[in-house]
């Protein structure tokens, strides 16, 4: 073993005298010596950072010297490193031409440094799940006014607040190599309820509920470990169902079932304070919704002729409309 052991050094040291070696020193994280000038030959030995070789001098010599130069390996056989990966001694100027960390012109970063960047996601080892986003909220807004068009003289009317839930999923752009831009789908439920006391004495009580569908495009505008700033625009398809009564003592009550679709454009914000709990966020956002004209339909006619329109009884018509929304919910990262 000691004969084996004597035998290759005096094996290197003899073929590193006949190179004529120059010295080099490893900067990348790993540097395979290969048994050809080729990335597909075989690998002989694997070299770390920090670490120093021997080059024949007859590939330095040449000013365009090759890209895989000569050296030898741990046991005496020729050998053939990248240039990029090493920084030659050359004991003069040449040497401010070459850092000492090395870095990939096409990837900026050392491409054989194989380690994960900290800090490491909570995923690993297995694929990071960021880059999906699901937003669940409770959301109030503004009262979509604007009561059906009575036959009768209003005397009072009482407005509350529309509530409602609302989702939001949402995965990132494939091309967008900054994690920031997501494209996704929206919807959300929401009701609200009106009542129109009459001069005639008697009253109406209409019930609105609200069915929204539609794409999504955000973008985060700013964005640190612990807050994150989102906008988004996008629009939805809406189903609209209105259940109308209307009752006065003496003549009891009719109630009419009112349907429709509608259009709206959107814009949101959405303000996340980051990782309140394990991938999830706490948002907090804010809404604005442009309602397009429509018109809601009933599947009957009046029986109470005295409280419905006289020109479309059977019509609940709908003018442009802008709606300001709030909404708080959890950001769910999977």
């Amino acid at each position: 073993m000691i004969k084996k052991s004597f035998g290759i050094l005096l094996t290197s040291f003899l073929i590193i005298q006949n190179l004529q070696a120059a010295e080099a020193i490893v900067i990348s994280f790993r540097a395979p010596l290969l048994s050809a000038r080729t990335d597909d030959s075989k690998t002989l030995q694997v070299l770390r950072k920090g670490e120093k070789i021997y080059l024949a001098e007859t590939d330095l010599k040449d000013p365009n010297y090759p890209e895989y130069l000569e050296t030898i390996d741990r046991s005496g056989r020729t050998a053939f490193i990248k240039r990029e990966y090493l920084k030659i001694i050359w004991k003069d100027q040449r040497e401010n031409t070459t850092a000492i960390n090395y870095t990939n012109a096409s990837t900026g970063h050392d491409s054989t440094d194989f380690r994960p960047e900290e800090p490491i996601p909570s995923t690993y080892p297995f694929e990071t799940r960021e880059f999906t986003r699901l937003n669940v909220s409770l959301a109030v807004g503004s009262n979509p006014k604007g009561p059906y068009t009575y036959s009768e003289n209003i005397s009072e009317q009482n407005f509350s607040y529309e509530t409602g839930a609302r989702f939001l999923y949402q995965r990132k752009a494939d091309f967008d190599q900054v994690d920031r831009l997501y494209f996704g789908l929206f919807g959300s439920v929401a009701s609200v309820t009106n009542k129109v006391d009459f001069t005639s004495g008697g009253t109406s009580k209409e019930n609105r509920s609200l069915f929204r569908l539609g794409p999504i495009v955000s973008f985060d505008f700013y964005k640190t470990q612990k807050h994150l700033l989102n906008l988004g625009t996008g629009f939805s398809w809406n189903h609209h169902r209105s259940t109308i009564t209307v009752s006065q003592t003496g003549l009891g009550e009719e109630e009419r079932l009112f349907t429709g679709f509608s259009i709206s454009p959107f814009i949101q914000s959405q303000f996340a304070f980051r990782n309140f709990y394990p991938n999830a966020d706490f948002t907090l956002g804010s809404e604005l919704s442009f309602y397009l004209p429509h018109t809601q339909n009933a599947g009957s006619d009046p029986e109470f002729n005295k409280y419905w329109s006289s020109e479309s009884p059977n019509e609940f018509q709908q003018t442009l409309r802008l709606q300001a929304q709030f909404y708080m919910g959890i950001n769910f990262k999977y």
